[in-house]
C-alpha cells in the first residue's frame, strides 16, 4: 500500500486527518491494481496555513464523512482485516504518516488482522543516495525527473512517491 495523509497539523495527538490516499500495488502483477482517495471531515476548522499548503478548505470537507467512517473503508480497501502480509509505503512515514496511522488506526478500535510492515521512501533514499542534499519528496522527484503537479494533495503525493520508490528500487538493483 503506497499511501499519504494530509492533516490539520503536525502533531498526531492533536491534529486531524483531512485526506487519505492509497494505491494497492500487486507485487506479482507489478502494477497498481486499485486506488483509494477520500477527503475527511475533521470536525474542526482547517487552519489557514494548512489550506494554503494543501488547498483543502472547510467547505471541501464539511459534507464529507468523519474519520471513523473513512478508516473503515480504508481498512477494507487495504485488506487490513485479512490475514496477510502488507507493506505500507510512505514518504517520511516514520516521522509523520505512520505516527498518524498508529494514533488513529492501530488503536484497537478496529479489527486489524494483517501483518504490517512499514517502509519509508525518505529513509530508503537517505541510505541509497548519500550524496543527495535534500530528501523531500519534491527534491527526489527533481532528482529522478518525475513530473510534479499539485503537491500536498494525498493522491498526487502518493503517485509521486510510488514513482520515487520504483526509481529507488531500480537504482538499488543496478548497484
Amino acid at each position: 500500500i503506497f499511501y499519504d495523509l494530509e492533516t490539520t497539523g503536525l502533531n498526531p495527538y492533536h491534529s486531524k486527518i483531512i485526506e487519505i490516499a492509497a494505491f494497492l500495488y500487486s507485487v506479482e502483477q507489478k502494477k497498481i491494481i486499485d486506488k483509494f482517495s477520500s477527503l475527511v471531515n475533521p470536525g474542526i476548522p482547517i487552519p489557514e496555513k494548512i489550506t494554503k499548503i494543501t488547498k483543502i478548505d472547510d467547505e471541501m470537507v464539511n459534507n464529507e464523512s468523519d474519520l471513523v467512517t473513512i478508516l473503515k473503508e480504508f481498512i477494507n480497501f487495504s485488506r487490513l482485516n485479512e490475514e496477510c502480509n502488507i507493506y505500507f509505503v510512505a514518504h517520511n512515514g516514520d516521522g509523520f504518516d505512520k505516527l498518524f496511522l498508529r494514533q488513529h488506526l492501530f488503536n484497537n478500535q478496529y479489527k486489524i488482522n494483517a501483518n504490517i510492515n512499514h517502509l519509508d521512501t525518505m529513509r530508503f533514499a537517505q541510505k541509497l543516495l548519500p550524496n543527495v542534499k535534500r530528501y523531500s519528496l519534491n527534491s527526489l522527484c527533481i532528482h529522478y525527473e518525475i513530473e510534479q503537479t499539485n503537491s500536498h494533495r494525498a493522491d498526487v503525493d502518493t503517485s509521486m512517491m510510488a514513482s520515487v520508490y520504483h526509481k529507488l528500487c531500480e537504482d538499488l538493483t543496478s548497484k
